[in-house]
């Protein structure tokens, strides 16, 4: 006899859907992260300081007469590691009836500067067939950034003196849509937490500075129950006829520049 295939995984028509609720979600604290026909899943975010809580909600999809049997739960951090991303899970109820709906939370705490997201693996059974998900959780570095207001002397000064070899990543790139000057700093400075100059802002429109600190749970030297914080600056400068930007990120350690200026230029490219 042939061996059992494995697990279902995600269909194609599904996962083409799934990029465009995750990103939603990265400008969102809640709302739908993943739909068939017989799973959906809704998380709730809440962010403070280093630590995060992550509300995930599945639901027996209406179109699905049947139960899910054997339902589980991981957090998969992947490349990420354990020693930059601290989680966890709760266990969930192994059975989801027809029609019925469950919550598990999530706990995510920021320990070192990473990139990439967590993954949730989901496995159940339905009907008798096996299946086994991975969906993305925008779960990314800069949701542990808090916004600091400042006027742009103070911006200046300090983007002045971060001048060290390494500290600054800057790129020029096209945008995926056209750009939106009015829009673009709300939604930046949501998705970045960073905090806009707004005074900057209304002497030119076309270019966005903002500032802010990432948060993590990784204790300071000198003790004193202090944990490591990380000064944060961007300079987005946007060419809307050319549907172009040139960002500038300027932090305190090199690899959180780094890591940051991907983590913008993904939104704003993908």
């Amino acid at each position: 006899a042939a061996a059992p295939a494995g697990p279902v995984g995600i269909d194609t028509a599904t996962a083409a859907e799934m990029p465009a609720l995750y990103k939603a979600l990265l400008a969102m604290p809640q709302g739908l992260l993943f739909s068939n026909n017989l799973i959906q899943v809704y998380i709730q975010q809440d962010y403070r300081g280093s630590q995060a809580r992550v509300v995930i909600m599945i639901k027996n999809a209406p179109a699905n007469p049947m139960p899910l049997m054997g339902l589980s739960l991981g957090c998969d951090i992947g490349a990420i590691g354990p020693a930059a991303l601290r989680t966890q899970m709760q266990t969930v109820q192994p059975v989801l009836e027809v029609g019925g709906s469950v919550q598990v939370q999530l706990m995510v705490e920021c320990m070192q500067p990473f990139s990439g997201n967590p993954a949730i693996d989901f496995k159940f059974s339905s009907s008798g067939t096996d299946y086994a998900y991975s969906i993305p959780v925008p779960v990314i570095m800069t949701k542990f950034v808090e916004g600091v207001p400042m006027q742009g002397g103070d911006f200046g000064a300090r983007w002045g003196g971060m001048t060290a070899e390494g500290l600054e990543v800057q790129g020029v790139f096209n945008g995926k849509d056209p750009i939106d000057v009015s829009a673009l700093p709300v939604m930046v400075g949501k998705v970045t937490g960073l905090s806009v100059v707004a005074d900057m802002l209304a002497a030119n429109p076309n270019v966005i500075n903002a500032a802010g600190t990432l948060k993590t749970g990784s204790p300071a030297a000198g003790g004193g129950g202090n944990k490591i914080q990380v000064g944060c600056l961007m300079m987005l400068e946007m060419n809307a006829a050319a549907q172009a930007y040139r960002l500038t990120v300027r932090t305190q350690i090199p690899s959180v520049s780094n890591t940051f200026f991907e983590s913008v230029k993904k939104l704003l490219t993908e």
